[in-house]
C-alpha cells in the first residue's frame, strides 16, 4: 500500500509538471511577442516624428524661427545625437547655408540610426 500511494504521488508530481512547464513557454513567448510589438509602435512613432520634424527643420533654419513643437519633439524623443547636432547649432555663432545643409544631413544621419537601432533591437530578440 506504501508504494502505491508513493506511486501515485510521484504520477501526480510528473503530470503537473508538464503544464507548469507550458505555462512558463507560453509567458515567456508571449513577453517576446509583446516586446517585438512595442518595439515596432515604438519605430513607427519615432519615424513620424523625425518625418515631421524634417518637415519643418528647413524652414526653421531658414527663418531662424523654431516651432515649439519641433523643438519638444527634438528634445523629448530624438536621441542623444541628433539633440547635440542640434542645439549646437543653435549655440553656434555661424549660420552660413552650407552649415545648414550640413546640420540637415547629420541630423538625417543620426535619425535614422536612431530608427536603425530599434530595428537591431527586433532582430537580436527574434534571433
Amino acid at each position: 500500500m506504501d508504494s502505491q500511494l508513493w506511486g501515485v504521488l510521484i504520477g501526480a508530481a510528473v503530470a503537473s509538471i508538464v503544464p507548469l512547464i507550458t505555462l512558463r513557454t507560453t509567458h515567456t513567448q508571449w513577453r517576446l511577442e509583446k516586446r517585438i510589438e512595442i518595439l515596432r509602435r515604438r519605430k513607427e512613432g519615432l519615424e513620424r516624428i523625425y518625418a515631421d520634424i524634417f518637415q519643418k527643420l528647413p524652414a526653421a533654419l531658414q527663418e531662424r524661427n523654431y516651432p515649439i513643437s519641433m523643438m519638444g519633439a527634438i528634445s523629448v524623443h530624438a536621441s542623444r545625437e541628433v539633440r547635440k547636432l542640434y542645439y549646437d547649432h543653435l549655440d553656434s555663432k555661424e549660420r552660413d547655408h552650407t552649415k545648414m545643409k550640413h546640420l540637415l544631413l547629420e541630423m538625417t544621419v543620426a535619425a535614422n540610426k536612431h530608427i536603425a537601432s530599434i530595428d537591431h533591437e527586433v532582430d537580436k530578440l527574434l534571433k
